[in-house]
């Protein structure tokens, strides 16, 4: 993901979702058909967080990251801030690159704040994304 370009993809593409949020209940599922390999991201009510699988040999982990955040706030990636103002990037993509047979061994694990949420990509190529709460009048 390179921040400043033209994405073929309108704001249209993102955010897909199985069950209207007006009534203040989080959504059930929110597609992510702008990447290859992850299917949507799949509210989870225990940890009240959102997680998808990718798969790291098709999906940088900075594109899952952002792709993710602009389905769930409906917008094009274009329109959010570049990660690159709270991670850097290429390094998250080096850190997470596929290891043995395309999988990393273990569970490695980075957790960092970006457009409201809390992210956290894991190793074996599954990112959770929790909303923070955001103080009154915000």
């Amino acid at each position: 993901m390179t921040s400043g370009g033209s994405s073929p993809h309108d704001s249209a593409d993102y955010g897909e979702v199985s069950e209207d949020r007006t009534a203040g209940h989080p959504r059930t599922s929110v597609s992510l058909d702008s990447l290859d390999s992850a299917g949507a991201l799949t509210y989870h009510d225990e940890t009240k967080t959102y997680r998808t699988e990718y798969d790291q040999r098709v999906d940088a982990p900075q594109e899952v990251v952002v792709h993710s955040v602009a389905a769930l706030e409906e917008r094009s990636p274009i329109e959010l801030d570049p990660l690159y103002t709270v991670i850097d990037p290429d390094a998250l993509d080096q850190l997470f690159a596929p290891m043995i047979n395309g999988r990393h061994v273990g569970d490695g694990k980075i957790t960092f704040g970006y457009q409201g949420y809390e992210i956290t990509l894991h190793s074996y190529g599954v990112v959770a994304i929790r909303p923070v709460e955001r103080p009154r009048g915000q």
